[in-house]
């Protein structure tokens, strides 16, 4: 049998409800409306684990500005020349009726080669400072915990446009 905390592992409290746990026979948990005017009885078995939603990406900073979402979404990446910046600054959240106390994000900037993920700590944001020139491809999801991740890694590609000494027209 499942053992759900109605205050840690859903987004409603007992405040909501006007009564005390009842566990009838059948297991099944039945709550008073504060209203008075209705009950709910649910299985606590029948209540399947709730998978993480996917990330979103909600805010990019440059160099501390921020950059309208949409516009570099619309384009597919974020362009930058090299040097032009001091900072990357990228918040994210997922979407999904979990506590967002009980997700956590995995992160891994894919140049090429293996991807390496990360477990990150604190907010959902990252930062990032001195990427050499190159395609580089941010990936992101979210786990619950217990093993689940989102059902799609959240990919969001960043391009460091190379100095003019390292383009091909220069070294001819």
């Amino acid at each position: 049998q499942k053992k759900l905390s109605l205050n840690q592992d859903f987004k409603w409290t007992l405040s909501q409800f006007n009564s005390r746990l009842l566990v009838n026979d059948k297991g099944e948990m039945i709550l008073m409306s504060s209203a008075q005017n209705g009950f709910v009885v649910f299985n606590i078995d029948s209540v399947a684990p709730v998978k993480p939603g996917n990330v979103r990406i909600s805010a990019i900073k440059v160099n501390g500005n921020n950059l309208l979402l949409d516009s570099v979404i619309k384009r597919g990446t974020l362009s930058l020349k090299y040097r032009s910046y001091n900072s990357i600054y990228l918040k994210f959240s997922e979407y999904s009726i979990e506590d967002q106390k009980q997700i956590t994000y995995q992160s891994a900037l894919y140049s090429s080669g293996d991807t390496v993920w990360s477990q990150m700590e604190g907010e959902p944001e990252i930062t990032f400072s001195g990427l050499s020139a190159g395609d580089y491809r941010l990936l992101l999801r979210a786990t619950n915990g217990q093993g689940d991740f989102s059902d799609r890694i959240t990919e969001f590609p960043i391009v460091i446009m190379p100095p003019f000494w390292q383009t091909a027209w220069f070294r001819i």
